[in-house]
């Protein structure tokens, strides 16, 4: 917190220089911490040491420039920058030691898996889980009426395929030609519907489970430089730009034409001048990532109207009841409400984009600084807890896998805390379910047969 009496910019360069370097090396021991390499607490460092990290010195080189950032149509100063960095950064601390306070306190499962083919789960029901999943990602309407059960589902083929990537082909009994045919026809559905969805975190999330090909064999582990390379580009030079691009498009219905004028227009700005739209595309990168912007806002007006007292969380009055029973529910979460507070629109229902608020924003917003202790602790309490059923091997079965990939992209993906917390009700009480069938399933069984390890990869 000595950063805090000091220029913005030096708060921001410091601060994200220590956070990139720390961040990065947190996430890789973190990585080591359990049998499958991919846990919900590295992801989180790997993921913030760009948010935390370089898009602060980005944000530091901006306020030394020209002094703020802006935020829709508004304005927020470097010395407002520097605090909702800072009150950012506590969040992230808090959300951190509420994940380990819980992971302490909870006996690991043993994630052995017991060598009775009955045990495994079957390829077919790997497939059908894929199938919904891809279709609530193209066709979401289909889905509306179970509500935030679709926001988990759109997930779901996103952990199958990072299952199936990470698994040995004689896991699902599969020769090397057929295994290698459903791994590239799985990753390239995944992808394309990704990118059909419109979202930019899911379309760089449907290449995971390729990466995770990567690092669970070592003999492939030489090309992960090139394939980073290779991702980086691919979403500076397409992901981002197409996408941008088409949801600004009107009067075009069909989702696919927006992407195909989309992806014209980016050609065209990048046949210009293409190193000036890496460099465009860069730089909105690292300001997208640099949540601290929304948080340094908020700071700005409590100073002005003071704290909002659970005013902007007042969606998780009715948050909870099932769209089924109330059609007409009102939308929960906060984006568009946000938008059009900061000028972007007339009004919630006019808003075009989504502006996120995030959760220690909300928080600081509503509670101030304890309120971001508090609920970033609960909020990673609440992460540790259902990531602790489904345990650190949860890539051999489906559903633990559907969960542990709810855990892996909710707890980066901050929106406001309202929105988390309902998401994590749900979740949990998804995780109690199964960690109680599962507990009745052991009970049941007369003896327990020799369990053997199963290693990654092939």
């Amino acid at each position: 917190m000595f950063l805090a009496d000091v220029s913005p910019w030096w708060t921001l360069g410091i601060g994200g220089c220590v956070m990139a370097v720390t961040y990065l090396s947190i996430g890789y021991s973190e990585s080591k911490f359990q049998q499958f390499w991919l846990s919900p607490l590295s992801f989180f460092f790997f993921w913030y040491s760009v948010g935390y990290g370089f898009s602060a010195v980005y944000a530091a080189s901006e306020v030394y420039d020209t002094g703020h950032l802006t935020l829709v149509t508004q304005i927020v100063s470097g010395p407002d920058l520097a605090a909702g960095y800072l009150l950012s950064v506590c969040g992230a601390l808090a959300l951190h030691g509420g994940y380990l306070w819980i992971r302490t306190r909870r006996s690991k499962k043993n994630q052995s898996i017991p060598t009775k083919t009955g045990e495994r789960s079957p390829f077919l029901l790997w497939g059908v889980v894929m199938l919904i999943g891809i279709v609530s990602l193209m066709r979401p309407q289909y889905f509306d009426s179970i509500g935030v059960a679709r926001a988990i589902m759109q997930l779901a083929p996103f952990g199958v395929m990072l299952s199936y990537c990470s698994l040995p082909r004689q896991y699902f009994r599969l020769n090397e030609g057929m295994y290698l045919f459903w791994f590239l026809l799985g990753n390239g559905v995944l992808i394309v519907a990704a990118f059909y969805d419109g979202s930019k975190y899911f379309s760089m999330l449907a290449f995971l489970p390729s990466l995770s090909a990567l690092l669970v064999r070592q003999r492939w582990r030489k090309a992960l430089p090139f394939v980073f390379a290779i991702g980086v580009l691919l979403y500076l030079f397409v992901v981002a730009p197409v996408l941008m691009r088409s949801r600004g498009i009107t009067g075009v219905d069909s989702q696919l034409q927006k992407l195909e004028i989309g992806a014209e227009e980016t050609m065209l700005s990048f046949r210009e001048d293409a190193f000036f739209a890496f460099q465009e595309e860069t730089n909105k990168f690292l300001y997208r990532q640099f949540e601290s912007t929304a948080t340094g806002f908020i700071v700005g007006d409590v100073r002005e109207h003071g704290f909002k007292y659970g005013e902007t969380m007042a969606n998780l009055t009715y948050a909870f009841v099932p769209r089924l029973i109330w059609p007409d529910k009102p939308i929960v979460t906060r984006g568009s409400w946000f938008t059009s507070y900061l000028g972007g629109s007339g009004s919630e229902e006019e808003s075009k984009t989504s502006t996120g608020i995030y959760s220690a924003g909300e928080l600081y917003w509503n509670f101030g600084i304890p309120g971001v202790i508090a609920g970033m602790f609960l909020m990673g309490a609440i992460f540790s807890y259902i990531a602790s059923v489904v345990g650190d091997g949860p890539q051999q079965r489906v559903i633990p896998m559907i969960i542990f990939m709810n855990v892996i992209a909710r707890i980066v993906e901050q929106a406001a805390a309202s929105e988390v917390f309902v998401l994590l009700v749900y979740l949990g009480l998804v995780a109690a379910i199964y960690s109680y069938f599962e507990s009745s399933i052991e009970a049941r069984r007369p003896s327990k047969l020799p369990l053997a390890r199963m290693t990654p990869g092939n």
